[in-house]
């Protein structure tokens, strides 16, 4: 089986490579199982079979505790969610039309932009990478509000050791969290990792120079240069 354009994939906590939704019981170890998408570009079948449903460009995901997998469907202006235990899609976050809307609005009334990553903490809160808007933006798990995280919506490289929400983004890609709920950010445009620490809010520059380029394998990574570096994963260890 030939795949294209693999762009992001996820590991549950399980360290298993599947995607282990509804899979069938006759699927047997390295089988690869199609969970989610008909194969056809669009937008439907949500509060149904994901293996039923249609997505348009998705970039990212993400898997939490309970094996329930968190779709970037980007070209649909969404976030959606397959259930690990019944394999049914919902809309998470996202109206399917391209906006930013305020903080505070509920998540699934919230217009928001061609996201390209989602993340999520051992709470179930969401992290959205909006690469269109240049901004981090969070789903609280207990309440359902949408509110900015880092970033402030105008595209350029500023704010280190600020404040995130007042800080500025470039294209980011791709977004992780920590077990202690540090946010580690792919600044794509400006070819660098940044770092949200979760007690502080506060922003800083973990990896690259700014400039494009391959160099600094050995030294210190705030030394090193990137060439539009597109995600990032955080280990146990940090």
């Amino acid at each position: 089986m030939r795949i294209q354009r693999i762009l992001a994939a996820a590991v549950a906590a399980s360290a298993l490579f599947a995607l282990a939704v509804a899979l069938p019981a006759s699927a047997a170890v390295g089988d690869i199982s199609t969970v989610a998408g008909t194969g056809t570009v669009g937008y439907g079948g949500d509060d149904g079979l994901a293996t039923l449903a249609q997505f348009e460009s998705f970039y990212g995901m993400s898997v939490d505790g309970a094996g329930n997998v968190y779709i970037a469907d980007g070209g649909n202006y969404m976030i959606r969610r397959i259930d690990h235990t019944t394999g049914i899609v919902t809309r998470v976050a996202g109206t399917g039309t391209g906006g930013n809307s305020p903080d505070g609005t509920v998540a699934t009334v919230a217009d928001i932009g061609w996201v390209t990553d989602v993340a999520v903490n051992a709470a179930g809160d969401l992290y959205i990478a909006d690469e269109q808007h240049n901004v981090i933006r969070r789903v609280d798990h207990a309440t359902g509000l949408i509110s900015t995280v880092a970033g402030t919506g105008a595209a350029g490289y500023s704010g280190d050791d600020g404040l995130a929400t007042i800080a500025e983004l470039n294209g980011p890609y791709g977004v992780s969290v920590t077990a202690a709920g540090d946010l580690y950010i792919a600044d794509s445009a400006n070819n660098v990792i940044r770092r949200v620490d979760h007690a502080t809010g506060i922003i800083t520059t973990v990896a690259g120079t700014g400039a494009v380029g391959y160099s600094g394998d050995g030294a210190a990574a705030t030394d090193a240069t990137f060439d539009w570096p597109m995600d990032v994963v955080v280990d146990a260890a940090g």
